[in-house]
């Protein structure tokens, strides 16, 4: 039972490292997409942005 759970925990892992991967590489190409070309001059800045990699990695995980 315990050697099934450390299977499947490992099986689990390998998959989160897959799904964190596929997060950056849209955050990356988001970044280069949309980085800096909006202008919010009359209002705030929004949180969902894709100007600086930490806020591009929130909103596409988000999506």
């Amino acid at each position: 039972m315990v050697g099934s759970l450390l299977a499947s925990m490992r099986s689990i892992a390998s998959l989160l490292v897959l799904l964190f991967l596929f997060i950056v590489i849209f955050a990356l190409l988001g970044m280069q997409l949309f980085g800096g070309r909006f202008n919010f001059l009359r209002m705030r800045k929004p949180r969902s942005n894709f100007d600086t990699f930490y806020q591009s990695l929130i909103t596409v995980f988000q999506l």
